[in-house]
């Protein structure tokens, strides 16, 4: 997880905006192990799990309801 957000700010340090492609590409892959590390968290103290579709989602990770990514994949690119 740590490593994913290490990713996110280097690609906010180049400038990325957070509707550009490039941070996208690293945005997904932290937001997906953010979530990986709630569900686990919540499995060791609580016992009780966590999926995305408890929340209606097909991903942990967003992309399947990210306006731009969706774009992207319409697109062919």
């Amino acid at each position: 997880m740590f490593a994913h957000l290490r990713s996110l700010q280097r690609v906010v340090a180049t400038g990325a905006s957070s509707n550009s492609p490039a941070f996208h590409e690293v945005y997904h892959p932290y937001r997906a192990a953010v979530w990986a590390y709630r569900v686990a968290v919540r499995d060791e103290l609580e016992g009780l799990p966590l999926s995305p579709a408890g929340f209606g989602w097909g991903e942990w990770d967003g992309k399947d309801r990210c306006a731009l990514c969706g774009e992207a994949g319409a697109g062919g690119g």
